[in-house]
């Protein structure tokens, strides 16, 4: 079970937190297509931020945006 999640999961670092979240959708707004994805993580964790790196299980590091 941890082989089929760990590919979601992702750090998540701003300015003021980091913390972790998980893929829930690539694709956007159509699901599967486009170079977007949707990440979930708690509210504490982009709090007042507009700007994210987002770092996925194969230590890409990626700019997103809240």
């Amino acid at each position: 079970m941890v082989a089929k999640a760990r590919p979601a999961v992702v750090r998540i670092e701003t300015s003021q937190a980091d913390g972790s979240g998980f893929i829930f959708q690539i694709g956007y707004p159509i699901p599967g297509e486009g170079r977007t994805a949707l990440v979930l993580t708690n509210y504490h964790v982009i709090e007042g931020a507009n700007k994210v790196n987002v770092t996925v299980n194969d230590s890409n590091a990626l700019e997103g945006i809240v």
